[in-house]
C-alpha cells in the first residue's frame, strides 16, 4: 500500500482486523478480497478475479490507496507534517478514545 499498490487479501484478519484503526471499514474501496478457501480448493483464480476488475474501478481504488498512505506510515518527526495524521497519531487518538469510553 505504501507504494500505491492495491492490496489483495485472502483472509479478513490479514489487514481488516489488524489495522481497523488505520483503514476505512469499506474495504472494497481500497482492496480486493479473495477467500482463501476458494484459492486452496482451486475454485477461485486470483488472476481471473483481478482481471475482472474494470480499469475505472482500479483507478478509483488506487486513488483511495494513495489517500490512505499517511494513515499507515510513520512520519519523520523532523518533517513539517503538522496537518497530516500518521499511523502514530491515529493509534494515540484511538487509545485515548478507548480510555475515555472505559471511564464513562
Amino acid at each position: 500500500m505504501v507504494a500505491g499498490c492495491i492490496p489483495v487479501f485472502f483472509h479478513p484478519a490479514s489487514a481488516h482486523l489488524q489495522y481497523r484503526w488505520h483503514l476505512p471499514e469499506d474495504h472494497a474501496k481500497y482492496s480486493v478480497f479473495i477467500p482463501e478457501a476458494g484459492v486452496r480448493a482451486g475454485t477461485a483464480s486470483i488472476e481471473a478475479v483481478l482481471r475482472a476488475i474494470p480499469a475505472a474501478t482500479v483507478a478509483r481504488m488506487r486513488e483511495e490507496v494513495v489517500r490512505l498512505i499517511p494513515q499507515v506510515v510513520y512520519a519523520d518527526p523532523r518533517g513539517k507534517l503538522e496537518t497530516v495524521k500518521d499511523a502514530f497519531d491515529i493509534a494515540v487518538d484511538r487509545m485515548l478514545d478507548r480510555v475515555a469510553r472505559l471511564r464513562n
